[in-house]
């Protein structure tokens, strides 16, 4: 999952894959400067036929009033390899450049050519065998009584692809609203998908869907999924016509707990005709 402000060139060769020396074969998306305050790290991802797979997970919890951003500085399609950055801003303190990136300035949701689909998370089967069959809408009593104090929960996580002018191509975001009464029992929850692509530029949403469930006792997730495809990406780069483009969001979820924390996780591929020039930002708040 990658970031990218002009069309990547393979950087010098450095030696050895770091965030400061890249392998022999590494595109060079971004700079660290255009997340302020980012911290560097190396992802090792693994071969999916002429792709690499990479998850970006974590923890984070809804109530610490932050969004935090990563983003791929550089990939090193040779090995697997992609350098990320990762920066949490306040989300009323957000600055207008990373606003940008992530999809949530003004600019970005008025602009033309960009399409936009939605849909709430239908129910899936459940990995645990006591689950309530209703337990999107289960309210249960504990051992003492009435349900007293009840606490609404909401964690959303956004992946991104981008082209080399730095638009969003692609998008898959999850949302997952659950609430918590006594402290200690998930009385409800609910969640769906949201899916952007940049139609303008060629970008078809070929497939998308969002299911929800409970994990196991007390954990409820939304998990959403989309595949993307543009005839003509390679097109715009080159005159010559050449392979299809692919982006599938194979997995976008989040995983919520009694406390108000969840459990965040996404894979995307790209593939087919210059699909390393694509590379991915994520959102997590």
């Amino acid at each position: 999952m990658v970031g990218m402000f002009s069309s990547p060139a393979p950087a010098q060769a450095k030696g050895a894959d770091s965030p400061d020396n890249p392998g022999t074969e590494t595109i060079v998306y971004a700079d660290v400067s255009s997340l302020p305050g980012a911290t560097v790290q190396i992802n090792r991802g693994t071969a999916n036929g002429d792709s690499c797979l990479f998850e970006i997970s974590g923890f984070k919890s809804t109530t610490d009033g932050t969004v935090e951003v990563i983003r791929e500085l550089s990939f090193d399609p040779s090995t697997c390899t992609q350098t990320l950055a990762r920066a949490a801003y306040p989300k009323n303190d957000i600055p207008v450049q990373v606003k940008q990136l992530i999809g949530d300035d003004d600019a970005s949701a008025s602009r033309s050519g960009m399409a936009t689909a939605s849909a709430p998370a239908v129910e899936a089967n459940r990995v645990n065998s006591d689950a309530d069959p209703n337990a999107s809408s289960i309210v249960k009593e504990d051992s003492g009584g009435a349900l007293r104090g009840t606490v609404s929960y909401t964690a959303k996580y956004k992946a991104m692809t981008r082209d080399p002018v730095n638009l969003i191509t692609t998008s898959s975001q999850t949302i997952l609203t659950w609430q918590v009464s006594n402290g200690n029992l998930v009385t409800s929850y609910d969640g769906s998908g949201v899916w952007t692509w940049l139609a303008q530029t060629g970008w078809v949403k070929l497939s998308s869907s969002a299911i929800k469930g409970l994990a196991q006792t007390n954990v409820p997730y939304v998990d959403s999924t989309a595949q993307y495809q543009n005839a003509t990406f390679c097109n715009l780069l080159n005159p010559l016509p050449g392979p299809s483009t692919c982006v599938n969001h194979s997995k976008t979820r989040v995983d919520g707990n009694i406390t108000g924390g969840f459990v965040y996780g996404a894979t995307i591929t790209k593939s087919g005709g210059c699909a390393d020039l694509l590379h991915y930002d994520y959102a997590v708040g």
